[in-house]
């Protein structure tokens, strides 16, 4: 049975769970990274096998400069079960990239 789900988080400049590894699977329909600095922002997003970026397993989903004030939306975003979804932005931005997610747990 699926249930519904809202994910909201603040990047910041260390690689970060947004989601911790759970006893089943999420999909987002959309994953909104909103930017409220002045300035364009690098994000890095990653749906990860293990407890950090760049091991077997792991899938970059998006990394890309949010231009300033903008909204970037990332769709159809599976997170199975036993992984999770990490995030950081470039130094000198934290906590101005908001993640905002609506999807399922199943």
């Amino acid at each position: 049975m699926s249930t519904p789900f809202l994910l909201r988080k603040a990047l910041s400049e260390t690689e970060a769970p947004l989601l911790i590894a759970s006893g089943g699977s999420y999909f987002f329909r959309s994953i909104n990274l909103c930017n409220a600095h002045s300035a364009a922002v690098k994000v890095t997003l990653a749906v990860t096998a293990g407890r950090a970026f760049a091991q077997q397993g792991d899938f970059i989903l998006y990394e890309y400069s949010v231009g300033s004030t903008d909204i970037f939306v990332v769709e159809n975003v599976l997170v199975p079960d036993g992984h999770e979804l990490r995030g950081y932005v470039n130094a000198g931005h934290a906590n101005y990239i908001s993640v905002v997610g609506s999807g399922v747990f199943e």
